[in-house]
């Protein structure tokens, strides 16, 4: 869920949706409240029509017991109809019983209640009725013409469902209408989303593309509010790769510099057998492989920070393998390669790859008596980057766990009595700490030592 939301675009969707869902239901809300105001409004019109036509039929009547009478009937034919949810009466405001004078069909033998007038005609609304549904009434006060005959009080009335037949009907038209126009602006909104990021998530595909060594810039037409970004980017690729140059160039020729009096100094040194010779001997020995070891961190330093740079490990593992093979042929070593993959690439240059595969293929045939093992593997790395791992074990005679760190240190020997300048190892574990990578050693199921190196 967290991947989800750090999404750009689909904060922008989810925001989107929310926006037109919220507004929507506002303006549905509104249009269903006028609907429901017009319906409300057309009912009392019709009810007005209806009261009008009953006091206009109203009549007093001089017989021997003077009554109410009509002269015709209404013109809406559900007046007629037992219980049909539309009745009107006539009754006697005040009167001691609340009998009415007349009323329609429809009642039965039922009676409308009779409300407080306050004016001489009223509206109400939610009026509980004879079958306990709401009803819309109507009241007015009537005086006839004729002295004789009471003040009367008109009520009309309709059930409730007159207006929430069609308000229910209209209900479900403004959800599906409304539920099919939000889809319909979400999935445009997405659809110009989608357009809008196409252009960085190709900048961003580019980009992994440069950190994997696979380009060496970012290519193609962009939008204008990007090629600002892509052309300085660019920029700052091609300084980064002159900057990188000229560090080689002075690193070059740092050693060139440094090469002539360390050259003087040593076969100086070679005529003199004193104690002093043999200082300067040792002493310009070590400065040498001081000088080759920090040239060698400084470039690598240099290239891990320059994009565009890869290497095929295939070949270095393949090339360092039959260059210790032909140094070693006299220990006839048996060798078992087995990679994962034959197209795998090293984020760095050629010559760092070539100087940690060497010095773990160098070390392994060094002490290996029969059988050397060299694996490798993809595995998992955060941020999604793309690593593999290179296992490299031998069957040689191994090194006590508690000198397993203590080997690393500059200059150490896993045995003083074996030759070589004991920087082997020192300047893997530099190489490999430059590149942000893995370094582990432990005993071999062969016997030996096995190095575990993770790099990307």
């Amino acid at each position: 869920m967290n991947s989800l939301f750090s999404s750009l675009r689909w904060r922008l969707l989810c925001a989107t949706a929310l926006w037109v869902l919220a507004s929507l239901l506002v303006v549905g809300t509104v249009v269903w409240y006028v609907f429901k105001d017009q319906a409300e409004s057309q009912l009392h019109s019709e009810l007005t029509v209806h009261l009008n036509q009953l006091s206009a039929s109203l009549e007093w009547q001089k017989q021997a017991e003077p009554q109410l009478g009509m002269s015709g009937r209404l013109s809406e034919p559900r007046f007629e109809q037992p219980l049909s949810g539309w009745y009107w009466q006539v009754s006697v405001e005040g009167a001691a019983n609340d009998e009415p004078l007349l009323r329609s069909d429809s009642l039965w033998d039922e009676s409308l209640p009779t409300l407080p007038m306050v004016a001489d005609q009223q509206w109400w609304s939610g009026v509980d009725s004879i079958d306990e549904a709401p009803l819309y009434v109507l009241q007015q006060r009537l005086q006839l013409a004729d002295e004789a005959a009471p003040e009367l009080l008109l009520t009309l009335a309709a059930h409730e469902n007159v207006v929430q037949e069609p308000m229910t009907r209209f209900t479900t038209l403004l959800v599906v209408a409304f539920g099919l126009m939000a889809l319909g602006i979400i999935f445009a909104a997405a659809v110009q989303f989608h357009a809008a990021m196409s252009p960085l998530q190709r900048l961003v595909k580019q980009l992994r593309a440069i950190e994997k060594g696979e380009k060496s810039r970012l290519e193609g037409q962009f939008p204008s509010e990007i090629t600002p970004l892509t052309t300085a980017f660019n920029n700052v690729l091609g300084t980064n790769a002159v900057v990188l140059e000229r560090a080689r160039a002075q690193a070059g020729n740092l050693a060139h510099a440094m090469k002539t009096p360390m050259t003087v100094l040593s076969n100086a040194a070679e005529q003199d057998n004193s104690a002093l010779g043999a200082l300067v001997r040792e002493q310009v020995g070590q400065a040498q492989q001081q000088l080759n070891v920090h040239l060698a961190r400084a470039r690598a330093v240099a290239q891990v920070k320059t994009f565009g740079v890869r290497t095929h490990v295939p070949t270095v593992i393949d090339s360092i393998q039959r260059v210790c093979q032909r140094l070693y042929a006299d220990k006839n070593l048996h060798w078992q390669v087995e990679l994962h993959s034959d197209d795998f690439y090293f984020t760095g240059e050629a010559h760092d790859l070539q100087e940690i595969v060497g010095n773990l293929f160098d070390n392994a045939c060094k002490w290996a008596q029969g059988k050397i093992q060299v694996r490798t593997r993809a595995i998992k790395a955060p941020k999604g980057r793309l690593q593999w791992e290179l296992i490299c074990a031998d069957d040689g005679p191994g090194i006590a766990t508690e000198q397993l760190n203590h080997i690393l240190g500059r200059g150490v020997r896993g045995d003083e009595g074996t030759t070589g300048s004991g920087l082997g190892l020192a300047i893997v574990s530099d190489l490999i700490a430059v590149y942000e990578g893995q370094l582990q050693m432990q005993r071999s199921a062969l016997g030996g030592l096995q190095v575990r190196v993770q790099l990307g």
